[in-house]
């Protein structure tokens, strides 16, 4: 079982890219940026794979 889903973090920039795993029909796959996340549109964090999950935005940046 491969990655769906894996997010980078920049705690300089108080902000994280969510990347996704998308398959193509040769049955290849490749990631893609679903969503980028910083203190304007925190409430948006929160896992694509497992959204009962929450995840808080201030907690992770310890603001």
């Amino acid at each position: 079982m491969g990655v769906s889903e894996y997010w980078i973090t920049d705690w300089r920039k108080k902000q994280v890219e969510i990347y996704l795993n998308d398959g193509r029909e040769d049955g290849t796959t490749y990631f893609y940026l679903y969503k980028t996340v910083t203190e304007v549109n925190k409430q948006n964090l929160q896992l694509v794979m497992f959204p009962d999950l929450k995840t808080d935005f201030d907690e992770l940046f310890n603001i």
